[in-house]
């Protein structure tokens, strides 16, 4: 372990408790993500990955070149950055 990690885990020891509830889920959640032999890959419930797949599957029509373009221009975005 490096002395950064070192110096962090003891902060998070001895001032962790003063995180709010959603700080100490988002970091308990991270490190758990960094510790998994998963963590590469992505980290969606079922519910998510469902709604995911729904998504993808949906008959949807993207925009056209030309409809990017006319947007853009009603907003006065030069079409070529």
């Amino acid at each position: 372990m490096n002395t950064r990690l070192k110096t962090a885990i003891h902060a998070l020891d001895t001032k962790g408790e003063a995180l709010t509830e959603d700080v100490q889920e988002a970091l308990a959640g991270i490190i758990e993500a960094s510790l998994s032999e998963t963590a590469s890959e992505p980290l969606l419930t079922p519910a998510q990955l469902s709604e995911l797949d729904r998504r993808i599957e949906e008959d949807t029509q993207n925009a056209t070149p030309e409809d990017v373009r006319a947007v853009f221009r009603r907003h006065g975005i030069d079409p070529r950055i």
